[in-house]
Order: structure tokens, then C-alpha cells, then sequence
């Protein structure tokens, strides 16, 4: 009631509102239109049950990236050996990569050709020391071997029988010899041919009496594909590819090719030919790309059969999938699971392919991996375009650049390869569910793809869902062995999905919501629209949602104003106050807000952190995202709010960028941060407990985390600097520390002064943590350093560790260097003029006998590098800007210098970073700072909870 004694409209729910608020909170599907209803209706007689419904999934994109299964080219030329002016090996497979193939199966027309021992062994040490991805080698039939040939089927792909007319001194033209080669080699391996129109018919003929199973190649005409759908009705083992040029040229793109220019073999089929091909999609097993590169000259001059295909097949595949004219599910079919089946080839573990849906672009406009350099679809627009290859765990490709190493593939056929092996006749599920989100704020209708497989049992697929575990690198989790595409948001930045309800005994529940709970919030739904959302301007605020936001707003004014108590809903959360400006309202108001619902903060300004040292606003960001639930930022730049949110995994909440804006009220913030987070309690460890953090340096992350580790475990935290403290008025050291520790239960002491923690431990009554003295040393970042390589790699023992910087001042490699000699481990130093590792680190090395050695360049250094730690050239240790100049910019980390490092290794810095390694390297698997830094958290609870000698009773439980 109000003044005149009536109710506002706005402050007034209806029953209907609050049913309709109900069931957008709790993602139940509500129907308020009598027609709409009416439809509904009729749609769910019409498809018989229950319509699948994921309500969970949402996300804003405007784009969309989808991580494939690696692909199998199961008929490539790589003319090597004999003709590597065309291709080679190193060429052939970055091209390969470049195209989204992990696996390509090499045909035996080289020269010398594959057909016997002798011919294979060099054959398979030319592959060896070439390949940038797996591979695996055919071995040719001749007309004189079919009595020897079948001993190579373990270590070959299957054998070729050229039957027409090719590039090959291979052709056999006699049928008896065939039926020689089928009965002799092993049922097995597959027969690979290339037979024509009447010569197809009379091979699949012959196979059937044997009988075996055959496969035939680059399948060209409409006969063929008539035949071959007749073959399998009637029950014959035959099965077949198609390729590329002849699925989207034909007859009448010879003029625009010219007549020598357009000859391959089979050759190009009519349009009646083409549409027969696209009409039977469902009868074709794979794709293969038949790549055959020659010299554009060979071609003009000699009119040499074949075209390159290897980089542009999936791009027009995926523009054939934009059209209409083939499903995605098809395309993943036919290029991984039919071909890993029908060869009998093992899994390949990690590896998978990432892919921009979206990306229109020109065939002929970039450059390409294969030796010939030219291609038959020069010209055409395409939309698909594949931006990163992981193969077995490592980088293979990534933006147009080839990071695999030559010699790094593994031979497919090889028993002691890295690979899992697979059941052959063992159907394969390739797209266990495609997850389709439209680029619209809102719009969540997960699509499930089920995988229509000709010719194989419905029983042999099995679908399951595909759990959406977000990485800021790429944006998704890597797909497991059996689990096939997910389409995800091109962001670079992870995304909470907005995941509304939960399985409970088979039932949805709220997630949040507690029936057991009487409390006035719990009364109606929260609203979903704030959960895991940054909240950066007022202009993307509903009239809707500030009615919600209001409503909250009074129940927490109401409960201060007549002294009821507050649940402590954000119990074991924590707050990141990053205040580049002086506030005093803001800032304490959004402490107020987070401490009175039960949370904890830290917080970080210009003063007191590494922004002093030179450290970016990113990296800053980052790092605080890893340290905190929720962030709360004041910038005095316009914009910085949202620039942080696009970089940052968690939450945002602009607390006033520059002139830009301030959208936040205190109580609006208190709600808004509640939404954030959630409800779910932390470790309670330290509780009552107080921890002292006296930081005579600026610091960021080591006074951060050890808040935040302190805080996450239920402790408290008191600080001391010496900007606000009386260290201004000339205390001494001494008395400050021994006051200090008369307030808190224990001490972390970072100072200038090599010594100094050890002298504070000697005065103090309470225990003193070092976190850094000076040029000495600082123990819990060795702790960290030690623990991330764990972690990354596994394990300690037996690696190669490069340090690169200022190793004269970096306290953080002193100890790590002391710490390393715990376990088998080589050392490498690298560093400027005059700022090498003491000698005195050196001498304790060498003392407990493990390996150390000085490199006078990073490029020396750096193959075989297993961990490379970079150091900042530290300026506040110079006595000049000159100095300091001299040994800048001398060793820095870029993605080229990186190609020369090993695919599986790390980078590792302790932060903050300058110039040393540059921010273009951030996104590559092998950047391991920023989980470097969020390790520090883990280690510094650790320390924490032993020092004060109250470990979980849980740990034990793990």
C-alpha cells in the first residue's frame, strides 16, 4: 500500500505470472495459446511418444565450430619413392593435414612399385622418416607374384589389382590371375580394385566365387553404381568409394579445364553419370580422394591422368552438406567410421579435427601443401574450412601452419604403435549426437543425430550423450574414442552453459532448489537469465528482469531493516574486487554484499600487484578468473568490462569502466552475484583460522592465491604492504613481523631481501611462509612448477627442463632447480649476457649428480626440451633502464620458434609475462602458465591446511 492506498501493477504477481515464471525457471515446457496448444497436440500424435527435449543447452554464437572425428583417406599417391618432384612424403602428408586427414593409405604404383618384400621395407622407411600423420601402404598384384605377394598382408592395407587402364606398369589383364590373387590372399585383409564398367562386373563376379570380399575404387559411372547396389541386394561382399571430382565435376567442365588439363582416370563421367552418384549416396561406403598430384606442366604438355585432392574434398563436401545434397552424418560416415571398419584400423586416441562450419572462402586464394600447387576446383566458392588438427594429443595443424614434424606419423599397420586396436566387422557409432545451437541469445533446441548406417544392424549403434565440458582454449572437451562431432560457439573464452535442471532418480529437479527449504526466496524460481552471466551494460536489461531483480532486492532490504538473519548461501565462494580505480562505495559495498551472503573476497589494485611490473590487463584478467567465482571490475577504460568478459571464464560485473558505464546498485549487486554462483557450499578447513599476508613487493598472483586459498578453505586474511602501513612511518622490520604474528596463526612473508623469511621465522612465534625473498628463493612456486609437470605430463622423472630469462634474479628457478634434484631430471640454462644461474644454485645441482648444461641460444636448446620455464627479465633488479634494455627481447616464445619444439611438451612461466612469450602462443595446448597459476591455489590450500595442521577428513577418502 502506498499514499493513496493503492497497490502498484508492477509490484503485484498474478498466480498466472508466477506459473509462467515457474516454468521458464524450471525449463518445463508450458503451453498458454489454445491454438499453439491445439498444434502441439496434433505434433505428438504425429510422431507417436514424447518429443526429445534438451532444455539445458544454450549459448550466443555467431559462429560455429565442430570438432570431428579424425578422417581416412583410404586412396592417396604420395610418388614416393621414385617421383618426388610431384609429392613426397613430408608434402603429401601436410597436405593431408591441411585437409583434416589424420590417416592416408598410400597406393603401390611408385618406383620402384610396392609388390614384394624388398619393395615394401623401403617403401614403409621412406614413409617412416617422411610422414607428418599416420599412414599405412597397399602392396601391388602383378601378373608373376600371386604366389609370394600374400606373405605382406599383416604389414600392408590390403592389396591393389589394377584392372583398366591407369598410371601404373601394374594393369593385369588376364582373369585367371585374378582369381589366383583372390583365392591366395588371406579373407581378412581387403582387395582394393581399379576395374571399370564391364571389368567392375566381371571382378565383383569373380570375387563371389571365391568367395571373398572386394572393394572397388573410385567408382565413376551410373552403371557402376547400379551394379554395385544390385551386387549387395543379392548378398555379395562388395563395397566401394567415390571421390570428389567426380561427385561435383563432369563431362562439361572439360572445356573450362582444357582437354589434357581435365584427363584422369577413371575419367570424368556425364551429368546423367554425376547424378546417378548423388542419387545412390546411401549405397557408397567411403569417400577417398584418389589424390594424384602431377606437375601443372606434366599435366599441360603430357596430359598425365590424375588430380590433387587432398585439401579441397572436405570443404566441398561440407558446401554439399550446406546445400542440402548430403548430411553431415553421412560425410563423417564415409571419411572415419566405414573406412576405420572396412580396413580393420585402430583407433587413434586424442586425435580429432576442428572445423568452422561457417567460413566461406575461394578455392586457389590460399597456398597449398601439395608439391603440384595446383588444384581442379581453382576458382569455386566453398563453405568450411578446417582450423586445427590434433593428432594422438599433439597440434598437427593449426591456422595454416603445419606444426607435425616430418617422421612423426605412425605407421596404422604396425603392431607396436600407440594405437588402440579395433575389431574388424565391429560397427562403429561415429556421431553419437550433434549438438546444433542457433545463434540467437535464447535458443537452446539440442538436434540429436542418430547414425543411419547402410547395411549394418540397428543394434550395432549406440547412442550416448555427449556431456559439454567447455575449455577456454578451444571451446570444447575433446571427443572421446566412439564419441564422434560436437558444433560449438567459435568463442575463445569458456562459457557456463545455462544448465536449468538435473537427473534425480530419473525425475528433473531444479537444480538450486531445496524443497526441504522453507526460506521466502525459495518461493518462486530464480530467475535463469543471471546464472553465469556477466553483467556489463544496462541496455541489455528487460523490464522482466528488473522487476525480478527489485523483487530480491526488497527481500534483502526487508531482512536487514528488521535484523533477520541472511542464509549464508555463498558459503566457500569467493569474490575478485580488481579495482584499477580509488572507490570507496563500490568497492566496500560489494565486499558488504559478498561477506553478508557468507562469501569471501580478494582483492587486487594498480598499487599493490604485478600492474606495476608491466603486467597486461589479459593476463591480469586470467589470471583472476582462475582464482575467483565472480569477478567485480572497476577500469577507468570504456569498455574494459566487456572486454574482460570475452576473455575471462568466469562472471563479470562492471563496477564503472572510465566514462563508459556503471549498471550495479549494491542490493541489485548482492542478488546478481547470489544468481552468479549458486548455492553449493566449500571446504571448511581453516575456520576461525587467520592468516597474516605481509607483502614488503607487489604481488598478483602468489598474494592472490594465497588469499584465495586460505579463504576457499574457510580461513581469514589480514594484510599488510608497505604503502598503508607504518612501515611509511620507519618501523622496523623486526617489530612488524613480531606484531604480526601476535594477530595472525601464520605468516606469508614475500620481501626484497634474500634472507628475510628465514630471519622472520626466527623472531616470530607463529610460522612463516616464504613466498619470495628477493634474488633467494621461493619455495611454495617450486612446489607448484614441480606439481604442474606432474600433472601436464605425468610424471617428473626422466624429462628434459629448459630455463630461459633473467636465471641470475628469478628466485622462482632457484628453487625449482633445488627441487628438481629430488627426482631423474637434465637441465638446460638459457640465458642473456650477465644473467646466468648463480653458482651457487649450479653447485648444489651438480652436487646431488643430476645433469646441467648451458645453452648460449633458445633454438639450440629447444629440440628435446620435454618443460620450457620462461622468466621475465626482472627490471626492478637493474640499477639502469639501459641495463635492463640490453638483455630485453633476446629470448621470446612465438608460435614459429614453437614449431621446432617436440608436439607433446609444455610452457611453463611463473607470471608475470612482458614481452617473452608472446600472447599469439596463448591458445596453443602446450601453454600451460595459466594452468601453471591456477595450480597455485591447490598448492597454497595444501600448505596452508598442514601448517596449521587441519587437513579434511575427506582427503584420506579420495
Amino acid at each position: 500500500m502506498r499514499n493513496g492506498g493503492s497497490r502498484r501493477v508492477s509490484s503485484f504477481i498474478t498466480q498466472g505470472y508466477r506459473t509462467r515464471r515457474m516454468a521458464v525457471d524450471y525449463a518445463i515446457p508450458l503451453v498458454t495459446d489454445v491454438k499453439c496448444a491445439k498444434l502441439l497436440i496434433e505434433a505428438l500424435q504425429f510422431v507417436g511418444g514424447e518429443p526429445k527435449l534438451q532444455t539445458s543447452v544454450d549459448c550466443i554464437s555467431a559462429g560455429r565450430v565442430a570438432r570431428l572425428p579424425g578422417l581416412v583417406d583410404i586412396h592417396v599417391h604420395m610418388r614416393d619413392p621414385g617421383q618426388t618432384h610431384k609429392e613426397d612424403w613430408s608434402s603429401g602428408t601436410s597436405a593431408a593435414l591441411a585437409g583434416g586427414f589424420t590417416v592416408v593409405c598410400a597406393m603401390p604404383n611408385t618406383e620402384p612399385p610396392v609388390v614384394d618384400r624388398a619393395s615394401l621395407v623401403g617403401a614403409l622407411e621412406v614413409a617412416k622418416a617422411g610422414a607428418r600423420c599416420d599412414y599405412a601402404l597397399y602392396c601391388g598384384a602383378t601378373g608373376t607374384n600371386f604366389e609370394r605377394v600374400a606373405e605382406l598382408a599383416p604389414l600392408v592395407m590390403g592389396m591393389k589389382m589394377y584392372l583398366n587402364d591407369t598410371f601404373s606398369t601394374l594393369q593385369m589383364d588376364d582373369m585367371s590371375v585374378w582369381l589366383e590373387h583372390m583365392r591366395n590372399w588371406p579373407t581378412d585383409s581387403p582387395i582394393v580394385v581399379h576395374a571399370e564398367d564391364k571389368t567392375m562386373s566381371a571382378a565383383i563376379f569373380a570375387a563371389s566365387l571365391i568367395p571373398r570380399s572386394l572393394h572397388v575404387t573410385h567408382v565413376s559411372k551410373k552403371s557402376e553404381i547400379l551394379t554395385i547396389k544390385a551386387a549387395k541386394a543379392k548378398g555379395i561382399a562388395v563395397t566401394c568409394d567415390v571421390c570428389p571430382h567426380h561427385l561435383f565435376l563432369s563431362t562439361e567442365d572439360v572445356l573450362k579445364l582444357g582437354s589434357k588439363k581435365s584427363q584422369v582416370r577413371p575419367v570424368l563421367g556425364s551429368m546423367d553419370d554425376q547424378n546417378a552418384l548423388w542419387d545412390n549416396m546411401d549405397v557408397i561406403d567411403c569417400f577417398s580422394t584418389d589424390h594424384a598430384p602431377h606437375l601443372m606442366e606434366e599435366k599441360i604438355n603430357n596430359g598425365v591422368p590424375g588430380f590433387p585432392g587432398l585439401e579441397t574434398i572436405l570443404p566441398l563436401l561440407l558446401t554439399a552438406v550446406h546445400s542440402g545434397k548430403l548430411s553431415l552424418e553421412d560425410l563423417l560416415y564415409k571419411l572415419h567410421a566405414r573406412p576405420m571398419e572396412i580396413f580393420g584400423l585402430p583407433e587413434q586416441p586424442e586425435t580429432y579435427v576442428e572445423v568452422d562450419l561457417d567460413e566461406e572462402w575461394t578455392i586457389g586464394d590460399r597456398p597449398f601443401f601439395t608439391k603440384c600447387n595446383w588444384s581442379p576446383f581453382s576458382g569455386r566458392k566453398v563453405r568450411g574450412s578446417v582450423q586445427r588438427v590434433v593428432l594422438r594429443g599433439r597440434v598437427a595443424f593449426v591456422d595454416g601452419v603445419v606444426l607435425a614434424e616430418k617422421g612423426t606419423g605412425v605407421n596404422m599397420k604396425d603392431s607396436v604403435s600407440p594405437l588402440r586396436p579395433r575389431k574388424r566387422g565391429v560397427s562403429l557409432t561415429v556421431v553419437d549426437k550433434f549438438i546444433a545451437r542457433d545463434v540467437k541469445l535464447g535458443k537452446h533446441e539440442p538436434l540429436s543425430v542418430k547414425l543411419s548406417a547402410p547395411g549394418l544392424p540397428k543394434e550395432d549403434h549406440q547412442h550416448s550423450s555427449i556431456d559439454l565440458d567447455w575449455k577456454r582454449e578451444d571451446g570444447v572437451r575433446s571427443p572421446q574414442p566412439g564419441q564422434g562431432m560436437i558444433v560449438s560457439p567459435s568463442v575463445s573464452r569458456s562459457a557456463t552453459p545455462l544448465s536449468f535442471t538435473s537427473m534425480h532418480h530419473g525425475q528433473h529437479k531444479p537444480i538450486g532448489f531445496d524443497p526441504s527449504l522453507h526460506h521466502p526466496l525459495h518461493t518462486f524460481c530464480p530467475a535463469h537469465e543471471f546464472v553465469g552471466q556477466s553483467l556489463l551494460s544496462v541496455d541489455k536489461l528487460t523490464k522482466e528482469q528488473l522487476n525480478t531483480i527489485f523483487y530480491y532486492a526488497n527481500f534483502y532490504l526487508s531482512a536487514f531493516k528488521h535484523q533477520r538473519s541472511i542464509e549464508p548461501v555463498l558459503k566457500g565462494k569467493l569474490m575478485a574486487s580488481v579495482f584499477y580505480e580509488v572507490s570507496t562505495r563500490t568497492n566496500c559495498s560489494f565486499s558488504a554484499a559478498m561477506q553478508r551472503l557468507g562469501g569471501s573476497v580478494v582483492s587486487m589494485d594498480t598499487v599493490s600487484s604485478s600492474v606495476k611490473k608491466g603486467e597486461s590487463f589479459e593476463d591480469s584478467m586470467i589470471m583472476m578468473s582462475t582464482y575467483a567465482d565472480v569477478i567485480v571490475l572497476r577500469h577507468p577504460q570504456p569498455g574494459a568490462a566487456k572486454k574482460a568478459a570475452s576473455i575471462c571464464a568466469k562472471p563479470v560485473l562492471n563496477a564503472g569502466d572510465g566514462t563508459g558505464e556503471h549498471p550495479t546498485q549494491a542490493l541489485l549487486d548482492v542478488f546478481t552475484i547470489r544468481e552468479e554462483i549458486g548455492t553449493v557450499n566449500g571446504l571448511v578447513i581453516t575456520m576461525g583460522k587467520l592468516m597474516a599476508s605481509v607483502f614488503y613487493e607487489v604481488s598478483t598472483r602468489t598474494n592472490c592465491s594465497f588469499s584465495a586459498a586460505m579463504q576457499r578453505l574457510g580461513g581469514s586474511v589480514v594484510s599488510m604492504d608497505t604503502v598503508s602501513s607504518s612501515v611509511k612511518k620507519g618501523e622496523s622490520f623486526e617489530d612488524s613481523m613480531i606484531m604480526m604474528s601476535t594477530y595472525a596463526d601464520v605468516i606469508v612473508l614475500r620481501h626484497p631481501q634474500p634472507g628475510a623469511a628465514k630471519k622472520a621465522a626466527s623472531i616470530c612465534a607463529k610460522p612463516v611462509l616464504n613466498a619470495g625473498d628477493g634474488t633467494g628463493e621461493h619455495p611454495t612456486q617450486a612446489l607448484l612448477d614441480v606439481f604442474t609437470i606432474r600433472e601436464e605430463i605425468g610424471t617428473v622423472n626422466g624429462l628434459v627442463i629448459t630455463m630461459v630469462g633473467d636465471l641470475k634474479h628469478g628466485r622462482t628457478v632457484h628453487s625449482l632447480a633445488k627441487l628438481l634434484t629430488l627426482y631423474n631430471v637434465q637441465l638446460r640454462y638459457v640465458s642473456p649476457a650477465g644473467l646466468s644461474m648463480p653458482q651457487s644454485v649450479i653447485d648444489f645441482v651438480k652436487s646431488c649428480q643430476v645433469s646441467q648444461s648451458v645453452y648460449g641460444s633458445l633454438e639450440e636448446a629447444l629440440p628435446g626440451t620435454d618443460v620450457l620455464y620462461v622468466t621475465r627479465i626482472q627490471k626492478e633488479r637493474f640499477e639502469s633502464e639501459l641495463e635492463y634494455k640490453k638483455c630485453c627481447g633476446k629470448f621470446v616464445v612465438t608460435p614459429q620458434l614453437m614449431t621446432k619444439a617436440k608436439q607433446k611438451m609444455i610452457v611453463m612461466h611463473p607470471l608475470p609475462r612482458l614481452d617473452e612469450i608472446l600472447t599469439d602462443f596463448d591458445t596453443d595446448p602446450r601453454a600451460a602458465y595459466f594452468r601453471q597459476a591456477e595450480n597455485g591455489v591447490y598448492i597454497r590450500m595444501a600448505v596452508l591446511s598442514l601448517t596449521l595442521g587441519k587437513t579434511s577428513s575427506h582427503v584420506g577418502q579420495l
